[in-house]
């Protein structure tokens, strides 16, 4: 059976012999899905998702859907229960689910045209703003999801670790910062809210119930705040702009009017978050993508709302 590429990459640099006895389990694990919900399945996208098996199905009615078996982890434990709250409201909607299976069956979104793919920033930011929105109206409620806080005290931990184990490719200085946002700044929210967490414009895409839905939540609950650094960031390349502290920080300030969040603390996020992805790469050893988020970090840092 084909592994789209991306996704056996990722197995081979699993941590636990988890990620192993998955993959050999994919082909069984997908006979009983497809017998349990009666599909007819398609190839894998690719180059497919970096912690998931996804394709497309059909249902025996002939409605199109798509499987997602997902690798265990931590950061799309509850993505079902996110789907749920949210109820097709800015994201796909869950047809059912398979807990013990790791797999969710979903809407399929047509044509599936990613929003990073339109010419105009202005529109992407503007149009991811408007679904995470959406997103937001849900109401939060404080079971099954993890606290914001918890896994952010997570990722500050990884960052000291890292930080010191590395050789302190990074100024002290911008990881004591983003040490102390990831641990301060969550618990300093006054509204909290289900997060996408991941949420860039590769993961909305353009559909037919609605213009556009998100898709591939890693969900907490939280502070608003955290969501749009991903848009911001990953809408064309910011650091190629002519003056890229300038460029970032016209986004932020239009996607924190749009959202009606504090731009400052939007900026926070980005060394917190910008820092803790650096030495994310760089513990993996891609010094490259490293490089890119130290210096959003830098410009966050330096920034003035």
């Amino acid at each position: 059976m084909q592994i789209p590429p991306q996704l056996i990459e990722t197995l081979a640099q699993w941590p636990t012999p988890e990620g192993a006895e998955w993959q050999r389990d994919l082909p069984d694990r997908l006979a009983r899905l497809i017998e349990r919900w009666e599909l007819t399945l398609g190839p894998p996208y690719l180059p497919g998702g970096a912690t998931s098996y996804v394709a497309p199905a059909r249902r025996a009615d002939g409605t199109h859907a798509v499987l997602k078996v997902v690798v265990p982890h931590r950061e799309a434990r509850d993505e079902a229960d996110a789907l749920r709250v949210w109820a097709g409201n800015g994201a796909v909607m869950l047809l059912d689910a398979a807990r013990e299976e790791h797999a969710l069956l979903l809407e399929r979104c047509d044509p599936g045209t990613p929003l990073r793919d339109l010419v105009d920033h202005d529109e992407i930011l503007d149009t991811g703003a408007d679904v995470l929105s959406c997103l937001w109206e849900a109401h939060a409620p404080a079971e099954p999801f993890e606290p914001l806080e918890a896994v952010t005290d997570w990722f500050a931990e990884l960052v000291t670790e890292r930080q010191a184990r590395l050789g302190r490719p990074l100024p002290q200085r911008l990881v004591d910062e983003a040490v102390e946002v990831l641990r301060e700044l969550p618990r300093s929210a006054v509204r909290r809210v289900v997060l996408h967490h991941d949420f860039h414009p590769g993961n909305v895409l353009a559909a037919t119930r609605a213009p556009w839905l998100a898709i591939d939540p890693k969900p907490q609950v939280g502070d608003p705040a955290f969501d749009p650094l991903q848009l911001i960031l990953q809408t064309g390349e910011p650091l190629a702009t002519a003056d890229p502290a300038a460029t970032i920080r016209t986004r932020l300030m239009r996607v924190s009017e749009r959202l009606g969040v504090d731009p400052e603390r939007v900026r926070a996020w980005g060394v917190g978050r910008c820092v803790e992805w650096s030495l994310s790469y760089a513990a993996d050893g891609v010094l490259d993508g490293g490089a890119a988020d130290a210096e959003f970090a830098r410009l966050f840092s330096t920034m003035r709302c």
